[in-house]
């Protein structure tokens, strides 16, 4: 009997040996060289580590929920599709295709673990055919050896009721979510393509990953806080027209507690860098309110006082009692300046002047007594706890300085003045029902909230908010 050995060679440098001629250049016509030169297509040299790729999961037999709940538990699971039948020769062409056929290269497979082809290869190597008519017994048979096979095989009632393929991409876990969704769009269309040329047995098949998962779940976070954060920013304002009833007012706390809600969050992604998570966006959604709280305050009594009435300041400045001896009373009011003088920018200094006499001492106590609570959660072992105290401690420090510090002068430099924001719009003052008809009268009741007619200067001490005459030997308080 005669023998004919051949060497093949592709892609390479013919060898030459010893007794062997050349029997030229031929085209392989052969589907296993072809699967074979397609494979070697896909990324050879990664260009991410592969501790940070993305490993990708192909299901064929499982049909996951389809919606979950808001709250309470899942009341429909992940089941097995009765329509997909691995038994039947076309659904394992479909399951074959996506292992064999030459993957596009913007998918960056770098290395996939498909049970398929192991199984196929040893049906071949025994002379046996794929498809199999007889899938549950060779995969039973060849499955103690293979370890691909007992990972991506669920058999259920000595039936194959679902299979998966592992691909492994050359795409980082860690890139923004934007780009990890735009990645996970081309495989959608690539699962979705082979799925529209599958028999109907197989024609099911998703995939899934652990950064898809990730990645959508930061994106709704991310636009379900600045949705929530609008609507509590905008429920906000509308309490703060509803009590200042002043849009200006309003707006200025509004941009004020935006900027606070801003601040807090640079601080957390980008000081402290933290990931953004449950703990991070309920900090940023619950503190809007708090934030609100102290500008609110000082917004509120920035338009309720009037620079007109300076009788609160005038009599903070009298010394009414002395170390040596009662101090007797002024012969004459302090001197004070006709309100027809003062300009825009002076009323609206006195206004902020007074409404940091009356709040001011309020908020910063209160600052300190919610510094001085938080700060203990700064030790605790569990990070969430640790994470709260950071952000109230913050969040109050910010609020603190905003109030005091930055509304103060902006209410300054551009905040409304005495008149109603109607009467501002309109350019004239509404006449006031409370205004007495006799002119004297109305010059003592104008700027005031309710100041009684002035009487004799000597007799008089201008100390409160209503001009109390003097007895003798009582000193004003």
């Amino acid at each position: 009997a005669c023998s004919v050995q051949v060497v093949c060679s592709w892609n390479v440098p013919a060898c030459t040996f010893t007794g062997y001629t050349a029997l030229g250049s031929f085209a392989p016509t052969s589907r296993r060289l072809e699967a074979t030169s397609r494979q070697l297509q896909m990324v050879s040299s990664p260009t991410v580590p592969t501790n940070k790729q993305i490993d990708i999961t192909v299901v064929w037999g499982i049909r996951a929920p389809k919606t979950i709940p808001l709250l309470g538990p899942n009341a429909e699971r992940w089941s097995y599709d009765p329509h997909f039948q691995m038994s039947n020769p076309w659904a394992q062409r479909a399951v074959m295709a996506m292992c064999e056929d030459e993957p596009p290269a913007e998918l960056l497979i770098f290395r996939r673990r498909c049970f398929i082809q192991d199984l196929r290869s040893r049906l071949r190597l025994d002379s046996r055919r794929f498809p199999s008519r007889n899938f549950y017994n060779e995969v039973s048979y060849y499955s103690v050896t293979s370890l691909p096979m007992q990972e991506q095989l669920w058999i259920v009632s000595d039936a194959v009721a679902a299979v998966s393929l592992s691909f492994q991409v050359d795409f980082s876990y860690e890139a923004r979510a934007e780009n990890i969704l735009s990645f996970k769009e081309k495989w959608d269309s690539f699962v979705d393509g082979l799925n529209a040329k599958a028999a109907s047995t197989g024609n099911m098949a998703w995939h899934t990953a652990q950064a898809w998962v990730q990645a959508e779940a930061e994106v709704a976070i991310i636009n379900s806080t600045i949705l929530t954060i609008v609507v509590a920013a905008l429920g906000g304002f509308g309490c703060m027209l509803i009590f200042t009833l002043d849009p200006l007012l309003a707006l200025l706390v509004l941009l004020l507690v935006m900027a606070v809600v801003t601040s807090l969050a640079f601080f957390m992604v980008v000081i402290m860098a933290w990931t953004v998570g449950p703990i991070e966006v309920i900090s940023l959604v619950a503190f809007v309110g708090y934030s609100v709280t102290y500008s609110l305050h000082v917004a509120h009594i920035y338009g309720e006082v009037n620079a007109e009435d300076d009788a609160e300041v005038e009599a903070s400045q009298v010394i009414v009692e002395s170390p040596d001896g009662p101090v007797p009373p002024p012969t004459k009011p302090p001197p004070t300046m006709d309100a027809e003088d003062l300009t825009e920018g002076e009323k609206r200094r006195i206004r902020a002047r007074k409404a940091m006499m009356r709040i001011g001492l309020s908020i910063l106590s209160s600052t300190l007594s919610t510094v001085g609570a938080s700060a203990f959660l700064l030790l605790s072992t569990m990070q969430i706890f640790t994470k709260l105290g950071f952000v109230v401690l913050v969040v109050s420090l910010l609020s603190c300085i905003a109030s005091l510090v930055v509304l103060p002068a902006v209410l300054i430099l551009c905040g409304p003045n005495s008149r109603s924001w109607r009467e501002r719009c309109c350019g004239h003052r509404a006449a006031s029902p409370s205004t007495p008809e006799n002119p004297e009268l109305a010059n003592a009741y104008e700027g005031g909230r309710g100041n009684v007619p002035p009487v004799d200067e000597q007799d008089t001490f201008q100390g409160g908010r209503g001009n109390v005459p003097l007895a003798e030997g009582i000193l004003p308080e």
